[in-house]
């Protein structure tokens, strides 16, 4: 007696979909302290889709620096725990950077489809050109997409 086998439907495999870097420039983390601005929970109400964090490490590397520099003022200081402790936590992931941060800011922004939040106005308009999303602090009191 002969059994056929007929294969069996092959079921769909889920694609996971890669989470939407949101690049946040040094700038972004003096607003909790300056305007008491929750930048996360602001991101978080923005972005609609998955998500991650990342800051070039040029940045945290400068707010580290600012961190054991003496004379530094509060907010500085403040601004520096505050990156730490979110890479700490693991929910700012720290990318590796070369040149000046605007520009790889830019690049990495362009090369990937990221987000970028930054308040620097240069870097904001470069980006906009180039058709971007970028977030930013409006009126002193929220983020929104510039």
């Amino acid at each position: 007696m002969c059994v056929m086998r007929f294969p069996m439907a092959a079921e769909p495999i889920e694609q996971k979909k890669e989470k939407r870097l949101v690049l946040l420039d040094t700038n972004m983390f003096f607003l909790p302290f300056k305007f008491r601005v929750d930048i996360l929970s602001e991101i978080d109400r923005l972005v609609e889709e998955p998500y991650r964090l990342g800051v070039a490490s040029q940045s945290a590397g400068e707010l580290s620096h600012l961190l054991k520099k003496k004379g530094t003022g509060r907010g500085a200081h403040s601004a520096a725990v505050f990156l730490n402790q979110l890479v700490a936590e693991g929910r700012v992931t720290t990318i590796p950077s070369v040149g000046r941060v605007d520009d790889w800011l830019f690049r990495h922004a362009k090369q990937n489809q990221s987000i970028v939040c930054t308040n620097d106005i240069l870097l904001k308009l470069r980006l906009k050109r180039a058709k971007l999303k970028v977030i930013a602090l409006r009126q002193q009191d929220h983020l929104d997409y510039a």
